[in-house]
């Protein structure tokens, strides 16, 4: 397993939350539904990633 996965991932939510945050300050950019598809394959692999860690005995 890769061991920056947890910067990865956190660096990967920052850009699917870039747009939300940009729209709620301006107008200048229109979120569509299907722009939420990769937020939900994010959520879905950080889920999987939490309940497959395995405790440090």
């Amino acid at each position: 397993m890769v061991k920056e996965t947890d910067s990865i991932l956190f660096l990967i939510l920052g850009t699917l939350l870039a747009g939300p945050i940009l729209i709620v300050f301006t107008n200048f950019y229109e979120i569509l539904p299907y722009r939420y598809i990769p937020l939900i394959v994010f959520f879905s692999i950080g889920i999987g990633m939490f309940f497959s860690k395995k405790p440090n005995s």
